[in-house]
Parts: structure tokens; sequence; C-alpha cells
């Protein structure tokens, strides 16, 4: 299996999987000339952790977190504990070497975890897309949060309310302690009116599931 992904700048613009050969070369007929692509091999059940690190005169790793795929497509992230995958073992010296040769500020490896094995997949020289939310979650104190997209029938940031689901509220149960809850992170779609907007949990994973359900429900 191989995944075709086109390009504009630095967006991905959209994912095609392919499951002949047959498919493959279907698509890459279709491509309109001078489109940038990249062709991916398919790892059926594969984990896709990343490493952050930053570089002001020392060397810092930051975290581990991993990524949440719905099919091929990118989903979210989430990071903290329990995090049963550490690429960090492959990547520290590919890191050290990027700081000698004069690599600064904040930057990733993405990687990817198959059958028992870490594969190194590329290197981000920038704030990636778990960055943000990690940041937000480790002024909050976060030892475990997940960020992810949703839609929402909201076609303004003003009409948006979480109510008592928003972090740090007083009535998430009886023993609630404003320690877990919701927090958008991603306003500018829903500012502009696309009707989505990218929200991230804090709290623990056991009660992701149950958030996240009562999420979907108030933003329908």
């Amino acid at each position: 299996h191989r995944l075709i992904r086109r390009q504009r700048q630095m967006c991905i613009r959209d994912r095609v999987k392919c499951e002949t050969r047959e498919d493959l070369e279907g698509e890459l007929n279709a491509l309109a000339s001078k489109v940038p692509f990249q062709i991916q091999e398919y790892l059926a059940g594969a984990v896709f952790p990343s490493v952050q690190y930053g570089i002001s005169e020392k060397l810092i790793f930051i975290i581990e977190t991993a990524n949440i795929l719905e099919g091929a497509i990118h989903a979210g992230n989430w990071g903290g504990e329990p995090m049963t995958y550490r690429p960090s073992t492959i990547t520290w010296p590919l890191a050290r070497a990027l700081w000698q040769l004069g690599m600064k500020g904040w930057f990733s490896f993405d990687t990817a975890y198959w059958q028992g094995k870490y594969y190194v997949l590329e290197c981000n020289p920038r704030y990636t897309g778990a960055a943000y939310p990690y940041n937000v979650a480790a002024k909050l104190g976060a030892r475990f949060w997940i960020h992810k997209n949703y839609p929402s029938s909201c076609k303004s940031l003003e009409e948006l309310d979480l109510g008592e689901l928003e972090f740090g509220a007083s009535n998430h149960g009886k023993s609630n302690t404003g320690c877990e809850g919701w927090v958008l992170v991603n306003w500018g779609p829903l500012a502009a009116g696309e009707g989505k907007g990218g929200f991230l949990y804090v709290g623990s994973p056991e009660r992701f599931r149950r958030f996240e359900e009562r999420l979907i429900n108030l933003l329908v």
C-alpha cells in the first residue's frame, strides 16, 4: 500500500491511499504537472510518535508526543503520562548533531514505531502541530492531554460556550478540583466562520472519552 500526499508549500492538501499498483499508477497519471507530492509506504498498525527539542545555548529534550490518526489522516496529538513510546532513544544522537551544526530554536523529529522498531521519518525545524497544545498543557500543569479538531455548529467565536466542560469550571462532579476540562487552543477556523476548532483536553486518559462525548454533543 502507498500513500500519495499532494502539497502546496508547507501544507498537506490531501492524501490518497492506493491499494494496488494500478491505483498508484492511476493517481500519478491524474496529477497535474508541477504539483509537489510524496509517495509513502503505508504501515498498517504503526504508531507515529514525535520528539520535541529546543536549543538556545544548550540542547534541551522537551517531550515525546504521539499522533492521533483517523485512517491515514492526522487528526491530533497527545502527550503526558503514561507515554509508552520512547523514540528519543534513536533521535537524541541526531538532535546533538543538529545542535553542533548550528540548529537554533524549537524542532522535532517525526518517527514511526512498527513491529517493535523505531524509524525516523523527518525533522521539522519549527514549531509543530504538537508544540502549541503541549505548551498550553504545560502551563496548566497537565499530566495528560489530547488535542484534536472538532466540527461545530457555531459560526463565530462569540457563539461558543463550553460551560461546565471548560477547564477550571467548578462543577465537573463531586470531587472536582478544576484540573480537567477543555480549552479552545486553535480558534482561528471558528472565528473565520469555518465551523471547527482545535480543542485541548486536560485531565486523565480514563475520563477522556466521557469528556469527548460531552464536547461533541455540545458542539452539534
